[in-house]
């Protein structure tokens, strides 16, 4: 099956994330328990993941040859809204957050489309993607699994990360986990 990396463009990235913040204030306005800040910080990261370093691949659950994985639950809604824009979750799915009739929550669950596990403890994250990456790897499957981890104690200045690792991992890295070398550039 063909795979494809579309080209990153900042300014559209931009305008994306501009209009992503304005869907998360409008759901804000019709539901009092609301993650706004979190889903704020970690949009534009999120952005990037889905539509710079995400594999496109038609026919693939979600249309993408990888996985993402949110460690950062409370964050969900940048997630949610970039799963709506790309056509995963609908206008509806949004529209009835936290709400009896829907299926999204605060936190999000494995089970809605998009969601690769349900996630909210903080750390947790990155060792269910690396366990998705080594299970990939047993079935030699080529897909790459993406974590957004966060650190409790949030972000030293002096932290790096780098594909797989995890000392660096804090409050605005990304990780890219894989299993023998299975990482992609």
């Amino acid at each position: 099956m063909k795979t494809s990396v579309i080209p990153f463009d900042v300014a559209a990235a931009r305008r994306r994330c501009l209009a992503y913040r304005r869907r998360i204030l409008d759901i804000s306005q019709q539901v009092g328990a609301l993650h706004v800040a979190p889903a704020f910080s970690c949009l534009e990261m999120v952005d990037a993941i889905y539509h710079g370093l995400m594999r496109h691949r038609p026919g693939a659950p979600g249309g993408f040859a990888d996985i993402f994985l949110m460690s950062k639950g409370h964050g969900c809604l940048a997630q949610y809204v970039i799963l709506e824009e790309l056509g995963v979750l609908s206008r509806t799915d949004l529209d009835r957050y936290c709400t009896a009739l829907g299926r999204l929550g605060a936190h999000p669950d494995y089970g809605v489309p998009g969601i690769a596990a349900s996630t909210g403890s903080l750390g947790h994250g990155l060792g269910i993607a690396a366990g998705m990456a080594y299970a990939g790897q047993l079935a030699r499957d080529d897909s790459v699994v993406l974590s957004r981890p966060q650190r409790p104690d949030g972000p030293r200045p002096d932290e790096r990360s780098a594909s797989g690792d995890l000392s660096g991992a804090g409050e605005g890295a990304g990780v890219r986990v894989g299993c023998g070398g299975r990482e992609r550039a």
